[in-house]
């Protein structure tokens, strides 16, 4: 299996240089917001600042090369006046359940719904997934093999080669992360690979995850 550590590349918003000549557009950094992989470039909409819900609409083209020690990353800001309304937290949700992730798998047609919280707090058994197929509209439960530790309000991404990695996550607290930051379901054999523990300086809950071309890019959080 491919080291995932070559698959994830870290932008940690907060410690962006900012160069004051060129005033790049810098993006405040936030919480529970979207983001969407359209072509090469990556849409982040709204999210939670402070408690605060925003209203900014913005993206980062990953097909461009930059350096975030030298100079600020290049996002384009897309916000006018106040036509974005505000909100945060968006999300699909099932069962009640919140907090959870749900990836679309094409080759089958199928949703898979990994982790989160039900109605009474506790975290959702990892064990048996989810999963529904949107083609006959039918609900399935998958046995997995080698579970890692339940968690909410983690993200999700799907590979190439069908593994979806799972990052970040609160534990059984709701306010800790896990301790294993990221974890990898194979939808083929239905088992989980588990990383080398956590990443120092990573967000864990309140971040965005998004594939492209073998990276996973993890924002703000």
């Amino acid at each position: 299996m491919k080291n995932l550590k070559n698959l994830i590349l870290y932008i940690i918003f907060s410690q962006i240089i900012v160069n004051i000549n060129c005033q790049p557009y810098i993006p405040k950094g936030r919480i529970y917001h979207t983001a969407t992989l359209v072509g090469t470039k990556i849409f982040f909409l709204d999210g939670q600042d402070n408690n605060e819900s925003l209203n900014y609409f913005f993206y980062l083209d990953v097909s461009k090369s930059f350096n975030k020690t030298k100079d600020s990353l290049p996002f384009v800001n897309l916000t006018f006046d106040d036509s974005v309304p505000k909100h945060h937290g968006a999300a699909t949700t099932i069962i009640k359940r919140e907090g959870h992730t749900a990836t679309f798998l094409s080759d089958t047609g199928e949703i898979v719904y990994i982790g989160g919280c039900g109605d009474n707090g506790l975290l959702i058994n990892m064990n048996i997934l989810d999963v529904y197929n949107i083609i006959n509209g039918s609900w399935n439960k998958w046995e997995t093999k080698n579970p890692p530790e339940q968690r909410c309000w983690h993200t999700a991404v799907l590979t190439n080669d069908n593994r979806i990695i799972v990052f970040g996550g609160v534990n059984s607290s709701l306010t800790m992360p896990v301790e294993n930051y990221y974890v990898v379901l194979n939808t083929k054999t239905l088992e989980w690979y588990h990383g080398n523990g956590n990443i120092i300086g990573a967000p864990y809950k309140g971040h965005t995850a998004t594939y492209h071309d073998d990276y996973m890019f993890i924002a703000f959080g």
